[in-house]
């Protein structure tokens, strides 16, 4: 999603991926929850990749896969709340809500 070259930003000979979607100021965990949200749609070099770049900047508490998981998780309660829900949406929080909690 979101990976037109106009939402980089710096070296443009490097890969990067902005989604402004969802832009705010906070954690960088709930960036990566949000990713990898879908695990078996990503494949293991693009999170090694991910994640590798991120610990250059920033480390990451041993914790953070825990962390990502309940921020996600208020994500998706959060996106339950929203007047005129799409089903497709609707479902996938539920589910993701689901294999989180259980």
């Amino acid at each position: 999603r979101d990976r037109s070259p106009s939402r980089g930003l710096g070296d443009v000979y490097k890969r990067q991926i902005l989604d402004w979607e969802f832009g705010h100021s906070g954690t960088g965990i709930v960036d990566l929850a949000n990713f990898l949200r879908f695990e078996s749609e990503v494949t293991i070099e693009a999170s090694r990749f991910l994640l590798e770049g991120y610990n250059k900047e920033k480390s990451l508490p041993d914790n953070w896969r825990e962390i990502g998981k309940l921020l996600d998780l208020a994500s998706m309660c959060g996106f339950l709340t929203r007047d005129n829900l799409g089903s497709v949406t609707e479902k996938t929080a539920l589910g993701i809500i689901e294999k989180t909690v259980l």
